[in-house]
């Protein structure tokens, strides 16, 4: 994608994890967010954006709680397509 939509997109993915944060404060146990989880709030992210895209395409990968890879690739408006 172009430098800058990579740079604007981490930007709003670092606010909404913060937001995120801040909801659940009054939980006692601070999780990392799962690799699904991140996924998700990258379509979201990148769906609210449809009428003026991020020209990216992004991976998330990582492993789940089960210790069990997770992989998945977007397109620039959000539709996901993950590995089985």
């Amino acid at each position: 994608g172009l430098e800058g939509d990579i740079q604007s997109l981490s930007q709003d993915l670092q606010i909404e994890i913060r937001a995120k944060k801040r909801r659940t404060v009054l939980s006692t146990i601070q999780r990392p967010i799962s690799p699904r989880a991140m996924a998700s709030l990258t379509s979201h992210v990148l769906y609210a954006r449809r009428q003026g895209p991020y020209y990216v395409e992004p991976i998330v990968a990582g492993l789940d709680d089960g210790d069990q890879p997770y992989l998945c690739c977007q397109d620039l408006i959000g539709a996901q397509s993950t590995s089985s």
